[in-house]
Parts: C-alpha cells; structure tokens; sequence
C-alpha cells in the first residue's frame, strides 16, 4: 500500500505540472508565435481532471479533504466517529454511482466512435475512462477508510447511540 500511495501522489504530481507546463506552451505559441493551437487546452483540460481523481484518493487515504467541521468538532470522539462512519458509506455509494455513470458513458463514447473536437480527433472513450477508474479508485479508498473508523467504534455501544437513530431518520426523510 505504501507504494501504492506514493505512486498515486507521485501521478497526479506529474498529470498536474504536465498540465501547467502544456497551458504555458499553448500561452507563448498563441501570443509570442502567433501560432493558435485548438489541442493543448483540450488535453489540458483532461490531465486536470485526472490529476484530481488521483488527488482525491490521497486525500481521502489521508483524511485531509476539505469538509465543513463547525458543528462535528463539538462532537465526542465516539459520535464524531460515528458521522465520519456514516458519511464514508455515503461517499462510497456516490463514488459508486460515478464508477457506474463513467463504465456507461465509456461504453457509449467507444459504442459511437466519438472522438475529440481538435485536430487531433483522439478517440474520446480514452479521456473518460478516468470516471470509472477514478470511481473504482475512490470506492477502494472509501472502503479502507470503513475499516479504520469501523476499527475505531469497534467495541463501542454504538447501536446504543440516540444520534445514530437520529441520522438514519434524517436520511429517510431526506430519501
């Protein structure tokens, strides 16, 4: 696993300065050369997005993701773990969702022979292969994260808890 992560930050890394490195070329071939090229903000544009679903998963490993903690740090460390426990099956049933949307979109752009709008004309399954692999990459985060916090309540009266009744009313009502 320890590979694994620094393989993960180590790709996004590169996805994000090849990015940038290929938005200044675009720049100085348009403005200095004069040379407008319609490719480089396209592939740009993809390398961001890749970049960002390997970023995620590092960030979900580390538990640094942005989230709003206002009212959760007032939390005890039991209940904290209980949201956090919570909100990582909701997570995972979203990043499901995606992994299922981008295998149908890339079935269907493959299906269609879609290619991109540049002169390139690169077949446009490729690009979006990122939301099912991303999504299968965050369902693998997700559920290491399941195991942690679920290690963490492990001996808890976590059933015993009136926020967990509370949580789960909320959630039915909001279905």
């Amino acid at each position: 696993m320890t590979w694994w992560d620094g393989t993960e930050k180590w790709i996004s890394g590169s996805l994000m300065a090849f990015a940038l490195m290929l938005s200044f070329y675009s720049v100085v071939a348009r403005y200095v050369l004069h040379l407008p090229l319609d490719w480089s903000d396209e592939i740009s544009a993809y390398a961001v997005i890749w970049c960002t679903f390997f970023g995620i998963s590092a960030l979900i490993k580390t538990d640094q993701h942005v989230r709003v903690d206002l009212l959760t740090g007032r939390f005890s460390e039991k209940r904290q773990n209980i949201l956090n426990l919570f909100h990582t099956l909701l997570g995972l049933g979203f990043v499901l969702v995606v992994a299922w949307g981008g295998y149908l979109m890339v079935k269907k752009a493959h299906a269609t022979l879609i290619t991109s709008e540049s002169h390139l004309k690169f077949p446009m399954y490729l690009p979006f292969l990122i939301m099912p692999l991303g999504g299968l990459l965050l369902s693998f985060r997700m559920v290491e994260r399941l195991v942690r916090v679920g290690q963490r309540l492990k001996g808890q009266r976590v059933f015993r808890d009136p926020m967990l009744f509370g949580i789960l009313v909320v959630s039915a009502c909001l279905v």
